[in-house]
């Protein structure tokens, strides 16, 4: 490398590259914004440090994923009037008090949501949970049949819950894939993102140059698609 600092790019990711005196490579993803600083000690080649960063991606990915979840986050109440996405679309929460069986309908560009009197947020957090699981539920078996049979690969399982840092996993031994609850929220382009990333993965382990030229052949706007991930809508929801 010619200058001391500088701003390289690995899989759309921008690292910070500061060369002083120290002994080893040290990675810091920063909060709150979640900027990635490498330092690298002055005798170090370029090829060792794109191989370290390269090793280091989903770590990089996990602590920004983490970072976008908590700032400037609203903290939803579960009143009437207030705003939930439901795969990339704005709903209107309406709360229906009723002594029977607490639900959430969908019905037009509203989240109908029953619920007896005296219910707290959390309740109702749970409710709404649980109609984005069903959601899901819908939407993903199609996806998975039209992928597995595009890609050539099939799991034994998959499943949905609720993740801090990823948006999705893949057990290759066990041959099953989580895929995380707030994909519900975001666009059906977003959800179908992630199930391909992680059967590719059946195809290829780790991320490397034949894992994302799979991706290329499978999704070539899949850089797009992560992007989505990393939105938010003006109110701070996860769009």
């Amino acid at each position: 490398m010619n200058s001391r600092n500088r701003t390289l790019t690995i899989d759309g990711i921008d690292v910070q590259l500061v060369r002083k005196r120290v002994k080893h490579l040290r990675l810091v993803v920063a909060p709150p914004d979640g900027r990635v600083r490498v330092s690298v000690p002055v005798f170090v080649p370029d090829d060792l440090v794109w191989l370290f960063l390269q090793g280091k991606l989903d770590w990089i990915r996990d602590k920004q994923v983490r970072f976008a979840d908590y700032v400037g986050k609203v903290i939803p109440a579960y009143i009437s009037g207030e705003q939930h996405y439901l795969f990339g679309q704005p709903f209107t929460l309406q709360i229906i008090e009723t002594s029977g069986r607490q639900s959430v309908i969908k019905q037009a560009d509203t989240l109908l949501m029953y619920v007896r009197s005296g219910n707290d947020a959390n309740t109702r957090s749970k409710l709404l949970d649980n109609f984005y699981r069903n959601e899901l539920k819908q939407q993903i078996p199609g996806l998975l049949e039209l992928w597995q049979l595009r890609i050539g690969r099939k799991v034994m399982e998959w499943g949905i819950k609720k993740m801090k840092t990823r948006w999705g996993s893949c057990n290759i031994t066990r041959q099953r894939i989580w895929l995380n609850l707030e994909l519900a929220k975001r666009p059906l382009s977003a959800l179908e993102y992630v199930l391909v990333h992680e059967l590719v993965h059946l195809l290829e382990r780790n991320h490397n140059r034949r894992f994302y030229a799979l991706m290329d052949s499978y999704i070539p706007n899949w850089r797009q698609q992560k992007q989505l991930l990393n939105e938010r809508c003006v109110k701070g929801e996860m769009v």
